[in-house]
């Protein structure tokens, strides 16, 4: 079935500008050395005003965007029901511990653009497919900026010794591009280093795996494990290409192995010993209460997985809630042929047990797009078969 493209649209047009905004915005972070003093022993913290700011600025694009389609009846009630359950959910909880304890604006980062986003579950199908496909269309401008600007980084920080937000002079330096975020960083590029492999890309498979290197993130290391896993096995069928790709990747290992081994061990060992109190913050519960009703008795808690903070900070429906994303991740990861922006939700679910993903910009926007275009149709399957990679 051929599909009506509406690239040349308005609404196209308006789309590929906030996806544009999505990427550059946090590169001020890199440039003004905007980030955590606690964290970021040679930034600021980031004013109040480019925190805000992304909000009116996005908030008025999305507002555009969403005047310029008309609105359609093809969604799925019950993934309708269970978004607007969730976002109530927390609005609520947030509430109440307002009346006891504080205001925490990063609880609610990812409702406010659930809420600003939520009219795109009224598209139409066309245009969900539309936007299904960006990633596929715009794949190497966004490869090449992603590449490109974190080398700018490794190099001004070599040459001229610029440290990025996290790195420490003569300890440990970690490298996220021009967003300054290793781990949002590290992310991003293993959501694009499947694309890469997808394609058959694979010189730039190759320089986003140095780019997730150079994050030293032990997520983003286990994440590019899952992205060759995901993509060597199609649901549960393993792709030739897969082989191929794992029989040169065993004999490399074993050649930098046997010429460099006592490098990798101390370089290894180095690492651990510098990140070991971050790893054992990820999952750290010791000292926090369980509360059937939490509220009124403790103020919010947060942990670095963000299952574990919403486990605990909005019983007893984030059972239920952690229950559906877990079947959520399940079923795309069995789903046979997945569209890019699956496999992107697939990935944030997954780093979310690592960290508080919600959180953080532009990522938690990035996913309620995807949510809302790939899982809120009537007809899944004519969306899923019109978008299959190769």
């Amino acid at each position: 079935m051929k599909v009506v493209r509406s690239k040349s649209s308005f609404f196209w047009r308006t789309f590929v500008i906030i996806n544009f905004i999505l990427l550059v915005y946090n590169f001020h972070r890199y440039i003004f050395k905007y980030n955590d003093e606690n964290t970021s022993p040679t930034y600021t913290n980031t004013p109040l005003t480019w925190k805000v700011l992304k909000y009116v600025i996005l908030g008025f694009l999305i507002s555009v965007l969403h005047f310029s389609f008309k609105w359609k009846r093809n969604f799925n009630r019950t993934a309708l029901t269970v978004i607007l359950s969730f976002c109530f959910w927390i609005i609520m909880v947030n509430l109440l511990n307002y009346m006891k304890f504080d205001f925490k604006i990063d609880e609610l980062e990812a409702i406010i653009w659930a809420i600003i986003l939520f009219p795109l579950i009224f598209l139409s199908v066309d245009e969900k497919i539309e936007i299904s496909k960006f990633y596929d269309n715009y794949f190497l401008p966004v490869s090449y900026a992603v590449i490109v600007t974190n080398a700018i980084v490794i190099f001004n920080f070599y040459i001229f010794g610029r440290l990025p937000a996290l790195g420490y002079e003569g300890s440990l330096v970690r490298f996220g591009g021009l967003w300054d975020d290793p781990n949002g960083f590290g992310f991003f590029s293993n959501f694009l280093c499947f694309i890469s492999l997808n394609k058959r890309k694979w010189l730039i498979f190759l320089l986003l795996s140095v780019c997730i290197f150079f994050t030293v993130s032990y997520t983003a290391y286990l994440l590019y494990l899952v992205v060759i896993l995901l993509w060597g096995f199609q649901g549960l069928k393993l792709k030739k290409t897969f082989i191929r790709f794992i029989i040169v990747g065993f004999i490399g290992s074993l050649f930098l192995i046997s010429f460099y081994f006592e490098e990798i061990k101390t370089y290894i060992l180095d690492i651990y010993e510098l990140k070991s109190g971050s790893l054992n913050q990820h999952f750290q519960t010791h000292g926090k209460s369980f509360y059937f009703f939490p509220y009124f008795n403790r103020p919010f808690i947060f942990n670095e997985s963000w299952y574990i903070s919403f486990f605990y900070n909005y019983a007893p429906f984030s059972i239920f809630f952690l229950l559906i994303f877990l079947l959520l991740l399940l079923k795309l990861i069995l789903r046979k042929n997945k569209t890019y922006i699956e496999i992107y939700l697939i990935l944030f679910l997954i780093q979310s047990a690592f960290l508080p993903m919600f959180s953080i910009f532009p990522f938690n926007v990035i996913f309620f797009i995807s949510l809302y275009t790939s899982l809120t149709f009537v007809k899944e399957n004519y969306i899923t078969n019109s978008l299959k990679y190769s």
